[in-house]
Parts: C-alpha cells; structure tokens; sequence
C-alpha cells in the first residue's frame, strides 16, 4: 500500500468516527427530549427512519437533531464506501507493479 493510499484511508477512518459519534450523539438527544415511557419505542423509530412520528411525538424541536442524525448517518457510510473504493484501487495498483 502506497502512503498515499494510507493517507487517504486514515482521512477516511477520522471522518468515519467522527460520523458515527456524531450520529450516537444525536439519537441520544433524540431520546433524551423522548417523553418518559416512549424513550425505546423513539429509539427504534430513529432506526427505522421514521422522523415524521418522531416529530409528531416530540415536537418540531427534534427536526435539527433529526437532520443531523440523517447527515451524520450518510457521510458514515459514504465513508465506508470509499474506503471500499479505496482498498480495491490500492490492490489493484499493488497487484500490476
């Protein structure tokens, strides 16, 4: 593996964890403003991407927390997809010299 490609994965890994803590942070707020007794039915609608009742549930103070959460969750797994990428692509290039 060249250093660049080490570089480029180590970029990748910061992004990665720093999306994913992001990520929990947000759907520990999301739970936190949960009123008492719905704290896990709202945590397994966050999972299953059902922000419009968790809205309705909590209130419209959720919707940033909620599109934070939703960014933070797609640039994990762009993140996780270019470090596919970029695995592949640096075998590749080991694999002709």
């Amino acid at each position: 593996m060249t250093a660049l490609a080490s570089i480029l994965l180590s970029a990748i890994f910061a992004i990665a964890a720093a999306a994913w803590c992001v990520a929990v942070y947000s759907a520990w707020q999301v739970t936190n403003l949960s009123p008492s007794g719905q704290k896990l039915k709202n945590y397994f609608a966050l999972g299953w991407w059902r922000f419009a009742e968790l809205e309705s549930r909590i209130g419209p103070e959720v919707r940033p927390i909620l599109s934070r959460y939703r960014n933070a969750f797609l640039v994990f797994f762009a993140c996780v997809l270019g470090a596919a990428l970029a695995g592949v692509l640096a075998g590749n290039a080991s694999n002709t010299q």
